[in-house]
């Protein structure tokens, strides 16, 4: 998602989500588990190429997604929102 703008200060900003976004996965509880079930269903639709390599990726990559552009990925993959949801009711415990 950081590529996806030529704006530099934006391209920082989305670099920092997915840093967060990882930090995120690493230290909530239950978001990992959230993640893997997401990554296991068959009708999810990464929002980039990158979000197709592994569970983190995708779980990073929709979290930036839904932060600077939701409907976007609401239209994209469900899926994906529904992970992000699910990953801030448990920040939010």
């Amino acid at each position: 998602m950081s590529a996806a703008t030529r704006d530099k200060v934006e391209s920082m900003r989305r670099s920092l989500l997915q840093e967060t976004a990882h930090h995120i996965e690493a230290s909530i509880p239950g978001v990992k588990e959230a993640v893997a079930k997401a990554w296991a269903n068959p009708n999810k639709n990464p929002i980039t190429q990158y979000a197709r390599q592994k569970p983190g990726e995708y779980f990073a990559e929709s979290l930036i997604a839904y932060m600077v552009e939701r409907n976007a990925l609401t239209e994209h993959d469900p899926i994906g929102v529904r992970m992000v949801e699910q990953a801030i009711a448990l920040m939010q415990q």
